[in-house]
């Protein structure tokens, strides 16, 4: 870990700026578009279902079981269906997706500002939240950007920790492995696959896998 220069720090006013792309890019893009048919509308129906039924574990669409997916996400979009029914399909995009990818934006712009430098961690976030798939993703009713927002901040923390930008701790850990089980109730097998196999690898690559230990890896 010599390679790695402490003290980094991110500049408010380059997050500043990555709060104007999403006000000038991915607000105007949410507005104006239009709700998918194949997709957006089955989870309206699900939704719909769940809040008329109260029933928040069994997932129904058209009357037949759903176990396709977990049901975190459809838990979100009752909450949204409750609270903001008059504007239901910019909402749930907002709070299931736009909000997450900037979330994302953020940390990478952070993690990356510690690792190497603040100038590079900025132009790294501005690259990400500049890609046409990012864009997209983050302006559409699926759950992928949610569960990406929590592997990503599980991996936010285990590199913290192994970098020791914060302290190994209980509390620490606590919140790298809860994230990890958060990506699990969004979509599924993915939330766990995608951290553990990038950890794994990773301390593979740098040839310490005895940091498992330090972070009580099987325990978590």
């Amino acid at each position: 870990m010599n390679y790695i220069k402490y003290g980094h720090h991110i500049s408010y006013k380059n997050v500043l700026k990555i709060i104007a792309v999403y006000f000038v890019i991915f607000i105007p893009v949410l507005l104006i578009r239009y709700p998918d048919i194949r997709n957006e509308l089955k989870y309206f129906i699900v939704t719909d279902n769940m809040v008329q039924t109260k029933n928040y574990f069994i997932l129904q669409y058209f009357g037949e079981l759903y176990p396709d997916k977990p049901p975190l996400y459809f838990w979100l979009l009752s909450f949204v269906k409750n609270h903001f029914s008059s504007s239901f399909t910019a909402a749930a995009v907002t709070l299931g997706s736009t909000i997450p990818s900037f979330i994302i934006t953020i940390l990478s712009y952070s993690l990356f500002a510690k690792i190497k430098d603040e100038k590079t961690g900025f132009l790294i976030g501005l690259s990400l939240c500049s890609i046409p798939f990012f864009i997209g993703t983050s302006v559409f009713l699926r759950m992928d950007m949610l569960m990406t927002m929590f592997i990503f901040m599980a991996l936010y923390f285990f590199f913290s920790i192994y970098f020791q930008f914060i302290k190994n701790n209980i509390i620490n850990r606590f919140f790298m492995y809860s994230f990890i089980v958060l990506g699990i109730l969004t979509k599924g097998g993915a939330g766990f696959m995608v951290p553990v196999c990038t950890i794994i690898v990773f301390l593979i690559l740098e040839n310490n896998l005895k940091f498992l230990k330090e972070i009580h890896f099987f325990r978590g």
